[in-house]
This record gives C-alpha cells, structure tokens and sequence, in this order.
C-alpha cells in the first residue's frame, strides 16, 4: 500500500529541493512544508527517478519502495559488520543480524517508510563509523564518521545526537586516560570531525545554503514546536498533542517488540551495570561499547519524557532505537556463550530460535501487515488492541480495497469516498487502466461505495451493505460497503 507521508517526502521534499537545485527554483523551495525535514534520502531517490527516466506513478513509488528496503538490508549488513568488529564472533553477528530484519513493525516498516526506517538505516551506519572511530582516530574515521554523521543530520535534524554523544565520549575516554593523545590533540581531532559533519550536513540539505546557521536554527524550532492537532487513541481512550502521558513511548515500545528481544536487551542493561559496579567504572573495550548504545537508546527516550516532545503513530519516531537495543541483545548473547563448549552453544542458539519462533511466525501470519503485530503483553493480539491503539495509521490497507473494487465493479467509472487521505494515495498503485476508473467524491451522496481504515474510530461505520473486510490477527482493519 501507500503509506500516508509518501507523497509529501516526495513532492514536497525530494522534487522540490531537486528543481532548487537544478531549475533555479527558489521559491517553493523556501515556502514548502516540508524543507525543514531533511533531504538526505529524499533528493537521490527523486534523482533516481530522473536518472533511469522513470514517469509512471505507480513505477515510481514501487521503486521508491525498493530504494527504501535496500538501504535497510544495506544498515543490516553495516550491523553485522559491527557485531563481528566487537565479538570477533560470526555467530553472535549472525544472531544480531536476523533480529534485527526479522522484527515485525521494523521489518513491515522497511518496505515504504523512508523517513522513519530510513533514519534508523542511516543511524545504523552512524553506530558503526562511531566505534571505529572511537577505536581509532586517524584521518579515514575522522572523515568517515564525520560524513555519516552529516548525512544522518541531513536526514533528520534529531540525527545531531550522534555527534553530540560521540565528543562527549571521546572526551570522556580522555579524561579517563583510556586515549594517548594530549588534549590539544584531542580537541583538534574532535574540531575537525565536527567542521567535517557541519560541512556535510549543509551539503545534503540545500536549505542551509541560503544562511547555514540561521537556517538550521530555524529548523530546529520548527521540529521542536511541531503540531499534530489530532487526536491520538491511547490505551482505548483519545488524547490531544498536550495531554500526551510519559510513558506513551515506552509503553508502545513495550507491546511492539518481541517479549524474547525486550528480555534480552534489560538482560544486557543489568548485565553491564553489574560490570561496571564490579570493576568499579574501570572501562574496558566490550563495557564502553555498550554503555555508548545503551546511552543511545536511553538519551532520546528521556529526552521526549522530558521535553514532552508531540509523538503518535506510536514509536516510529523513535525506530532508529532498534539498532542500539538489538546490539544490547547481542551483549546478552556473548555474555551467555562466553565460556560455553561448542556443542553447548550449539544447543544455546537451537534454544534461541525456539524463544523466537512464535514472533517469525506472527509474522507469516501477518504478512503483509506486520506493521499491526502486538507481542500480548498487554493484548492478546491486533483484534484485542482494535479500537484501544492505532492500528493502521499508514492506510496501507487501503490497497486491497481497491483491488477488490475493481474487480467487483465492472463499470467504466467507479465513485468512491474514502475515510482518510491514504484511500486517494494508493490508488497510484493501480494498473493505469484501472486507476482511471476510480473517481474520488468528497461528498458522500456523489457515491456508489464508502472504504475506511478505522482511522480515529472507536467504534464501527454507521453503513450496513458490507462487500469487502480485511481481518488481520480477528482485527477488521479495512472495510467496504455498497451505498447504493
């Protein structure tokens, strides 16, 4: 399907920073929503589209859709590079690597949100530039995580938590003698990796070429004073933007996740404290390294807490956290099978498929909506949560509906009133000869059929003649009914 942001990550983002860039226009560049919501992946994949000459809509967003998906297998290959530099361990890497794809809404996810799972790709790769060159600070990591952390920037102006954490744990691991370079030194290495990631960051994102600072500025406020002005279903109840409760990011994190996967990572949070008390805070290597991801998993959680930062569509702002608390999992792992035989980690990771074997088989189950996969900690499944969260929020569902529509309706044109704005989107999806035959009426007495995702329901359509359902996991997630 078509999820709800595509067409402005693209019309309002990519395309009109690329005719900023290469037609002059200024204009609606400076005027557009979306300019202060970074360029990084939106520019290349519209350049992409210009480069293979692609001009069919629906061409373009499935291209845009496996764009996307590759730069997340890609941020997969970077994790098992990472797992593999710390735990010399192939199948420590391994493990990390499949729950790291294999992670029902991330994976779901990863096929269309470029904003959201295309953050988490590209901090992924931060994570990984940041330990070599916390490991070792010669030119090529200085440059290399510099770039990738100008580009993470680019991506999302949040992505500033990277560099900011990396100076502060450099320096930290000067004062704590663990570095052999004098503090001048230091202060010059740590200066040029933040010309390097400045200097990148305005590459990737044309609006700061008219006045970097003032621009960035501004963007920051605009991220930091977003409104939503809808209301959120939370717990079975809906909350305004001003009333959202603390612990609505966790909490989403908490029923989302694979239970195996959340045991595993506080597993490795008490895990490291324990170390740390016991060697009274003198760090070694694998202890740094997981303090910085647990420090990157912690930070931006408390940070939202405390700040009251407006979220909803429950934590896909904050999917980049994936990354820090699968490499948690794998410190859990290690700290398992460190002085184990070879025949008994053997039966260590036979025993950890099985503990994640319900999770990979909701997931065929759902398929195509993982997206909608709840772990039952608090509901017993997507049909328990129905009416009490957000279900599908992206209107992915919205697709099949009209695939159905098509095909039930032979008529030469089909008039449709849809609940929400994502109805209208995926019928890009559609072949060209049928994409043609469905008219959109915003009137509902202008039409023959009415097809709604829930969206901001707490209860059931007020129409009776039901032609289509979508069930997922005994949850109705998309229905159509005959009008007339």
């Amino acid at each position: 399907g078509m999820s709800w942001d595509e067409t402005y990550s693209r019309d309002e983002n990519g395309l009109i920073a690329f005719n900023y860039i290469f037609n002059n226009d200024v204009n609606k560049y400076q005027i557009s929503d979306e300019r202060y919501h970074g360029t990084a992946i939106e520019l290349p994949l519209y350049g992409l589209e210009k480069v293979f000459g692609i001009c069919d809509l629906r061409t373009i967003y499935l291209f845009r859709h496996y764009m996307t998906f590759l730069l997340f297998v890609f941020s997969a290959f970077m994790f098992f590079k990472l797992m593999r530099l710390i735990y010399e361990d192939w199948w420590i890497a391994f493990a990390g690597l499949i729950i790291y794809v294999f992670t029902p809404r991330i994976f779901a996810d990863a096929f269309y949100n470029s904003k959201d799972v295309g953050f988490l790709s590209v901090f992924t790769i931060a994570m990984f530039s940041a330990y070599k060159f916390l490991q070792k600070q010669n030119l090529k990591t200085i440059v290399l995580h510099g770039l990738v952390c100008g580009f993470l920037i680019a991506t999302r102006i949040s992505g500033v938590i990277m560099p900011v954490i990396t100076v502060g744990i450099y320096f930290m691991q000067q004062f704590l003698k663990i570095n052999s370079r004098s503090w001048k030194h230091s202060i010059v290495i740590s200066s040029l990796f933040l010309i390097i990631t400045f200097l990148t960051t305005i590459l990737f994102w044309p609006i700061l070429w008219f006045n970097p600072i003032v621009e960035f500025a501004n963007a920051w406020i605009h991220i930091s004073h977003f409104h939503w002005n809808k209301d959120i279903l939370y717990l079975g109840e809906f909350i305004s933007e001003n009333n959202i409760p603390w612990h609505y990011m966790p909490v989403w994190i908490g029923i989302t996740t694979p239970i195996i996967t959340l045991a595993l990572c506080l597993i490795g949070c008490f895990r490291l404290l324990y170390e740390l008390i016991k060697t009274r805070f003198n760090w070694d290597n694998l202890i740094r390294t997981n303090t910085v991801f647990v420090i990157y998993f912690i930070m931006p959680i408390a940070a939202i807490i405390i700040l009251k930062s407006i979220v909803y569509d429950g934590w896909r702002h904050m999917f980049f956290l994936h990354a820090p608390m699968i490499a948690l999992v794998c410190f859990t792992i290690y700290k398992f099978t460190l002085k184990l035989s070879q025949s008994k980690k053997k039966i260590f990771y036979v025993m950890l498929t099985l503990l994640y074997l319900p999770s990979f088989i909701s997931m065929a189950q759902l398929h195509p909506y993982e997206n909608l996969y709840f772990n039952k900690l608090k509901y017993k499944g997507t049909g328990d949560a129905r009416f009490k969260m957000d279900l599908d929020y992206w209107g992915l569902s919205y697709r099949k509906a009209l695939e159905f529509l098509v095909k039930y309706d032979h008529t030469s044109e089909i008039h449709v009133k849809v609940d929400t704005y994502p109805g209208k989107l995926s019928a890009v999806l559609l072949p060209i000869t049928e994409r043609k035959r469905i008219i959109f009426e915003d009137d509902i007495t202008n039409a023959d059929y009415f097809i709604g995702n829930f969206r901001w329901m707490k209860e059931e359509y007020p129409y009776t003649n039901k032609i289509y359902n979508l069930s997922v996991d005994n949850a109705t997630v998309m229905v159509c009914y005959k009008l007339k």
